[in-house]
């Protein structure tokens, strides 16, 4: 599928005619000696153990809803706006160890795609795990967004208000909004 020295634009360009089940699929199997080029490219998988340890589960169960949930951003966004997410900026708020940030490259390519956490780490996992696109810290009470245009087609956070105090989470919309 991939040929040594693919870039990850054409390699993505190739994988969305496949579902994007199937993409979740790959991506949970990154990176794989099965596909040695495809591991260079695409991201690489958290273990079962550090996704039952952030999220509760692991595995097929959490691949399902996470696809199920990226599936209905992407249907709500062009039953919405009319427009597909190819090409859109999309930012992932609270994006975390990139779990759907991750299934997000199926729908638009990487230099599209932006994430910021107040956690440290989520930089470090966003490294770690070579996620493609732009990643930042924000700061916990959220004023401004840490990217020099913060202007983006499409904004989703998961699970993330449930974590934040009243305060932060109403700045939070105020900034995002």
């Amino acid at each position: 599928l991939a040929a040594d020295g693919a870039h990850l634009k054409q390699v993505l360009a190739v994988l969305r005619a496949i579902s994007v089940d199937s993409f979740g699929l790959l991506l949970d199997e990154m990176p794989s000696a099965k596909w040695p080029y495809l591991s260079k490219l695409l991201p690489a998988a958290p273990t079962p153990e550090m996704q039952r340890h952030l999220t509760g589960e692991s595995g097929r169960s959490l691949l399902q809803n996470s696809v199920r949930f990226m599936r209905s951003v992407a249907h709500r966004f062009h039953v919405y706006t009319g427009r597909p997410l190819s090409r859109m900026k999309v930012l992932d708020f609270g994006f975390g160890y990139g779990r759907l940030t991750r299934i997000m490259l199926y729908y638009t390519d990487p230099e599209c795609m932006f994430g910021c956490d107040p956690m440290p780490r989520s930089l470090e996992w966003a490294s770690q795990f070579r996620l493609p696109g732009v990643f930042a810290q924000s700061d916990h009470v959220l004023t401004n967004l840490p990217f020099d245009n913060g202007i983006f087609d499409l904004i989703y956070a998961f699970s993330v208000f449930t974590h934040l105090s009243l305060d932060a989470t109403r700045a939070a919309l105020r900034t995002l909004l």
